[in-house]
């Protein structure tokens, strides 16, 4: 979750290995393209505390749809996030490309 780059998949949104969410390539990369969520968990575990990371991530996959995209998630994690531990989650969210100014690729 350190870096995903070394099994291949992108750190980033958008980043180096994204797979094309349009293609057919592993259903448009739903396993591929879990690189930036795993790089988003494990940036917030390094700056909360354990019960709050895993609080936070349980409670975001409870509320979002299955077709969920990352900005969706992006979003759903800025709501679900208590505003003393909103500077540190989106710090994690800007390291895994996460960023207010990204735009959603994926076309449903």
């Amino acid at each position: 979750m350190s870096d995903p780059t070394r099994c291949q998949q992108p750190k980033t949104y958008q980043g180096e290995f994204w797979a094309d969410p349009n293609s057919e390539v592993d259903n448009g990369g739903v396993h591929t393209n879990s690189g930036p969520g795993n790089y988003l968990f494990y940036n917030v575990t390094q700056t909360t505390s354990r019960d709050f990371s895993l609080n936070l991530f349980v409670n975001v996959l409870k509320n979002i749809p299955q077709t969920c995209n990352y900005l969706q998630y992006r979003d759903a994690m800025k709501k679900q996030c208590p505003p003393e531990q909103l500077p540190q989650v989106q710090n994690a969210l800007n390291l895994s490309g996460l960023t207010d100014s990204i735009v959603n690729d994926w076309n449903p």
